[in-house]
């Protein structure tokens, strides 16, 4: 439940055996401040999806992401896309774990950040 880089002073690796053998999680400052970075709380973060790996979306969950994010429901985008509802939900569901998020707001902060979607388009809409 712990990360921490290979570069973290000893200090931190104490710091992080100890926090851990309590139960807590204990992200590096390397890696809490990346997380803060990203306007992220680290207790909304499942720490068993934590990776160095590169994060790799497949182009259908971009696309379900630009439609999450703009608010499109899992019927709605099923119906859009030409999915059963069930395929949509797999893929919410593997959007979610890739990203180490916990609810529709995390996806749609990805989307955001990466340039998916931008907020301008809400912000600027005619009604």
């Amino acid at each position: 439940m712990s990360y921490i880089k290979k570069d973290c002073s000893l200090v931190e690796i104490s710091d992080a055996v100890n926090e851990t053998a309590s139960g807590n999680k204990f992200f590096c400052g390397k890696i809490l401040e990346t997380i803060n970075k990203a306007n992220l709380n680290p207790d909304d973060i499942d720490a068993g999806v934590l990776t160095c790996d590169p994060l790799v979306m497949t182009d259908r969950e971009n696309e379900i992401i630009v439609l999450i994010s703009e608010g499109y429901t899992n019927d709605q985008i099923a119906d859009q896309l030409f999915l059963s509802k069930h395929t949509v939900n797999t893929h919410r569901k593997n959007i979610l774990y890739k990203l180490g998020v916990k609810n529709t707001a995390g996806i749609v902060m990805y989307a955001v950040k990466t340039q998916l979607i931008s907020p301008n388009k809400f912000l600027f809409a005619a009604n």
